[in-house]
C-alpha cells in the first residue's frame, strides 16, 4: 500500500495522513502527515475529520495504525493502515519531510 497512497499523492487524490508513531527516532514523516497521539484518536469524542475524507494511518511498522484505522473505521470513517508503517514507507525511498509538531485535541 505505501506506492499506492504514493500514487494518491502524486495525483492530487483528497486523502489525509495521520503519523501515530509514539517515538520517531527518524525525525522524518510522510510528506504531508498529520502527528496526533494514537490514543486521542480512537478516544476524543470529536475528530477534525469529515465521514467523506478518505485517512490513512500509519505507525512504525503498521501494527497500531491497524488497531487505530479499526477504531476510526467503528466510528464511521473511512480510515485505512498503512501496510507496513513508516519503515516500508522509506524502504522504497518515498516523499518524507522534517517530523512536524504533534497535534493534540485536547486543546
Amino acid at each position: 500500500m505505501p506506492g499506492e497512497l504514493h500514487e494518491m499523492m502524486e495525483r492530487g487524490d483528497p486523502v489525509i495522513i495521520l503519523d501515530v508513531r509514539k517515538e520517531t527516532y527518524e525525525h522524518r514523516q510522510i510528506l504531508g502527515a498529520h502527528r496526533y497521539a494514537g490514543r486521542q484518536l480512537e478516544n476524543h469524542e470529536s475528530l477534525p475529520f469529515g465521514h467523506d475524507q478518505n485517512i490513512v494511518v500509519y505507525c512504525t511498522s503498521g501494527n497500531s495504525s491497524r488497531r487505530i484505522a479499526e477504531s476510526l473505521r467503528t466510528r464511521g470513517l473511512h480510515a485505512a493502515a498503512l501496510d507496513g508503517g513508516f519503515e516500508a514507507w522509506a524502504v522504497m525511498g518515498l516523499p518524507t519531510e522534517p517530523l512536524g509538531e504533534r497535534i493534540n485535541l485536547n486543546e
